[in-house]
């Protein structure tokens, strides 16, 4: 019950709903059935908080009327009535716009929240309408129920979630049929990379080629620790070097 409590000086314009969730907790506990309307006062007032007794003092209630749960509860609605700003609650509803990010479902339980304020009476639904219908952000279905002369609350409120759900399944279907597809100039760039880095591995091996010796294959090296002065060619049966390639074979017959 200490969630709750109200306060009863600073936030007038939440009274109804407060009261509204107090009856429900009245029913869900038991406390709407009891006997006793001094435990469904005192129950009241203790949910309310710490101002509730001044707030019901400060009512010119008599100590016979503070008897009855019923004469309390009007005689608090008198005293939060007094406290509203009527037109500063008209206006915060007719300014209120569906917001980017909200859903229609959002927007239409605001619209609710705010109109309890307005004191339209017999009007407020064709209120919520109204608003309902220029404050959407879906501009084509907004146009569609302005032209729509016998257009009531409960026939505009299913067209905005029928079109809601319609355009969310849409957007499901696109990002499931859209599927990402590489630009020209990524392939081109990949290729280029590729073959960039193919004649630098090309080159790579051209300098090292150039910087070996050509009678053993190994790196550049005095005559004189020659490792295959002493051996003979398998291939040419000559001294002086390895059997290595033609090219090899051509320079040494040349030589000798």
């Amino acid at each position: 019950m200490a969630t709750m409590q109200h306060s009863t000086s600073r936030k007038p314009d939440e009274w109804p709903q407060w009261l509204r969730r107090f009856e429900q907790f009245q029913l869900t506990s038991g406390l709407s059935e009891e006997k006793s309307q001094a435990k469904q006062i005192s129950t009241l007032l203790y949910c309310l908080g710490e101002e509730a007794e001044s707030v019901l003092a400060s009512t010119s209630i008599t100590s016979e009327e503070r008897q009855k749960y019923e004469t309390v509860v009007a005689k608090l609605n008198g005293y939060f009535k007094v406290c509203k700003n009527v037109i500063f609650e008209r206006a915060r509803f007719n300014r209120r716009n569906q917001l980017p990010e909200e859903s229609a479902e959002e927007y239409i339980t605001t619209l609710y929240s705010l109109v309890e304020n307005c004191e339209y009476g017999d009007l407020t639904s064709q209120m919520i309408r109204d608003r309902l219908v220029v404050g959407i952000h879906d501009t084509v279905l907004s146009e569609h129920l302005q032209m729509d002369a016998t257009l009531t609350l409960d026939k505009a409120m299913q067209m905005v979630h029928q079109r809601e759900a319609v355009q969310q399944q849409q957007q499901v279907f696109l990002n499931q049929t859209t599927k990402p597809q590489l630009s020209v100039d990524h392939v081109k760039g990949r290729k280029f990379k590729s073959l960039h880095t193919k004649g630098i591995t090309l080159n790579r091996d051209k300098q090292t080629q150039k910087h070996k010796c050509i009678r053993c294959g190994n790196k550049p090296h005095l005559h004189s620790i020659f490792p295959a002065r002493d051996s003979v060619c398998h291939k040419c049966k000559k001294k002086g070097h390895y059997s290595l390639s033609k090219h090899v074979h051509e320079m040494t017959s040349d030589s000798q």
